[in-house]
């Protein structure tokens, strides 16, 4: 039943399982959401039309809830656990993301930046000195390479800053927020030694929303700042940022993605792309994309890829492709996943990957990082365009050679159980298709192959 607002504060609503689906006017998220009574409140960012309300739905297990969600209202209910706890649930109407004004458009349209901002070094120095990504998370921060051991000398001093000690505590608690606090960070910037907003966005991290860099974490960050002299420390280590955004601009033909990505999924285009990356971060990446005001952006938060010892094994350009796969990657998802979407409600979709336990191994990287078959479907498709994109711009030998390593890594490291029968269909598919169609056109085909190859299993 729909409510209003005046009713919500009343309501309660009952689930067994911890993973709820949600429903925003035409869009439906199948378990894309984890409740959670630690978070209070625990909210869902829901964008309605301007001037307009949308219908918003929270189904649990056993239970829902619908409400009609207005632009900068809330909507609060509780979320009564089989266990007894209660996780108290705000749902939110929110407005644009992002405030592209005609000036920002003009400078930034048709443009690639590339950078390593300084608000957002500061919150990655910060996460580098917390106990969490030192002694229990060691794949967050880069190790061995000397610009840790740089960053640990100038600020090891100011290790037990209460800004330290916060994103310590809440990253124990929360390890998903490492990339909120690090994507959110690209919000602000110093002017003079102060530490505020760009007056672009509103949240970059869960892509609505506000940010959770409350003022008084901001406070703290500029605090830690000035105590450490942190802003010496950026000036001092320019040299050595301009080299590795070079690397990026100079070696990395991200024209040449942009371009393959374009041709490949034409109803998909972006007037501006992004790389923004901390030398301290350690083969995390993630993405997102803005559509406001008329222009669209898409972000890569990526890493940068120092050289590694598999490097020996590999030809220059293919070393150089291989290390452009943390861009690829990315941008692909701001392509991939609008595709995608029209498809999640069909039943073609729900038969092929509704049951997740056939292309994800229990309890692998891929089971407990992609829990939805939206995600599972995303990411296989994902790394399957890298495939597409090695065949199409490297020798043969090269692209198969490369193409090998990645199905190994996505089953036997990952977890994506048929990544490679997955992989091999869509690479057949799209060396038969004929010349006017795209990847975008494949889809309905690979859900086809998705079905048959499940029954084949006998799931």
């Amino acid at each position: 039943m729909a409510v209003t607002k005046s009713e919500s504060h009343k309501l309660k609503i009952n689930a067994n399982d911890t993973k709820v689906s949600l429903r925003s006017g035409e869009n439906f998220w199948h378990n894309a959401w984890t409740i959670s009574p630690k978070r209070n409140p625990d909210i869902w960012y829901v964008k309605p039309e301007l001037n307009k309300s949308i219908k918003a739905t929270f189904i649990t297990d056993i239970d829902s809830i619908s409400f009609d969600v207005y632009t900068g209202q809330v909507y609060d209910f509780e979320v009564i656990l089989n266990s007894g706890e209660v996780a108290h649930t705000h749902i939110k109407g929110v407005g644009e993301q992002a405030f592209f004004s005609k000036e920002y458009q003009d400078k930034h349209r048709n443009k690639t930046i590339i950078e390593i901002p300084e608000v957002y070094e500061l919150v990655n120095i910060v996460i580098a000195l917390t106990s969490y990504a030192t002694e229990r998370d060691g794949e967050l921060v880069m190790k061995d390479i000397d610009y840790i051991d740089e960053v640990k000398e100038w600020f090891q001093p100011h290790a037990n800053h209460k800004v330290v000690q916060q994103i310590d505590s809440v990253l124990y608690e929360n390890a998903g927020m490492y990339y909120v606090y690090k994507m959110d960070g690209y919000i602000y910037e110093f002017i003079s030694d102060e530490i505020v907003s760009k007056g672009i966005y509103n949240n970059i991290a869960n892509g609505i929303g506000e940010s959770e860099i409350s003022l008084e974490l901001l406070q703290l960050f500029e605090d830690f700042s000035k105590k450490s002299n942190f802003r010496e420390f950026y000036r001092n280590h320019n040299e050595f940022y301009t080299d590795q955004i070079n690397y990026y601009k100079e070696d990395i033909d991200i024209a040449n993605m942009q371009n393959w990505l374009n041709k490949n999924f034409p109803k998909t285009s972006y007037d501006c792309f992004k790389v923004i990356f901390s030398p301290l971060v350690a083969w995390n990446q993630s993405a997102r994309w803005f559509d406001n005001y008329g222009f669209r952006e898409a972000q890569a938060h990526v890493n940068f890829p120092y050289p590694a010892p598999s490097d020996t094994s590999r030809t220059k350009l293919e070393n150089i492709f291989n290390d452009g796969e943390i861009l690829f990657t990315e941008f692909n998802h701001a392509f991939i996943n609008p595709e995608a979407e029209p498809y999640f409600n069909k039943p073609i979709f729900r038969n092929a990957f509704g049951d997740i336990s056939l292309w994800a191994d229990k309890d692998g990287v891929a089971e407990q990082h992609y829990r939805s078959p939206e995600s599972i479907f995303n990411e296989m498709m994902n790394w399957s365009l890298v495939s597409l994109y090695y065949l199409d711009n490297l020798p043969r030998e090269s692209a198969n050679k490369l193409i090998i390593g990645n199905e190994k890594w996505q089953t036997e490291r990952r977890g994506f159980t048929h990544f490679e029968a997955f992989n091999q269909n869509l690479i057949k598919l799209y060396e038969e298709k004929s010349s006017d169609k795209t990847v975008a056109d494949l889809y309905p085909k690979v859900l086809e192959w998705a079905i048959e190859f499940k029954e084949s299993k006998g799931k």
